[in-house]
């Protein structure tokens, strides 16, 4: 599975101005929750909360990827935010975050699931991918450079 198939455009927002870590996590889930009309808004905050609980999702250099697992879900489901201006999302690094991927994937398949972790991962980890990243500010354009890295990472 690759980025693209798990990402829309309309699920790729720029410039979104949230001022605190509870502010992601609620524009994820109505985001989220947009594209998943059988689940209940609140239901994906609840689950994206009680995983932060876990442990943060922020993993450095300004980026999250928060992720939940849902026993509904056959296909995976993701939403980028790129934000205004960074906020406190106790990275182990100790920097605020200003690019969230959040993803939501069924329950039944985790081998999946740590495999989409690990491309993203390796995606943001990537300093000229996060440079192009925050510097793309039309949704579109961002949504094409995201599959597009990642396709080429694919086949690399």
């Amino acid at each position: 599975m690759k980025l693209n198939d798990v990402i829309e455009p309309s699920r790729v927002l720029t410039r979104c101005k949230l001022g605190s870590k509870k502010a992601v996590i609620t524009k994820v889930s109505e985001t989220l929750g947009l594209a998943l009309p059988d689940l209940d808004e609140d239901v994906i905050a609840e689950k994206f909360f009680n995983r932060e609980r876990l442990g943060s999702t922020g993993v450095g250099y300004g980026v999250a990827i928060p992720h939940v697992r849902d026993e509904s879900l056959t296909q995976a489901c993701a939403c980028f935010l790129q934000l205004a201006a960074p906020v406190d999302y106790e990275a182990p690094d100790n920097r605020p975050v200003d690019l969230i991927f959040a993803l939501m994937v069924p329950a039944h398949n985790p081998s999946s699931h740590l495999q989409l972790l690990a491309e993203i991962a390796k995606r943001f980890s990537d300093p000229d991918f996060r440079e192009e990243a925050r510097r793309l500010t039309d949704p579109d354009a961002l949504h094409e450079f995201m599959t597009q890295h990642a396709y080429q990472y694919a086949c690399a």
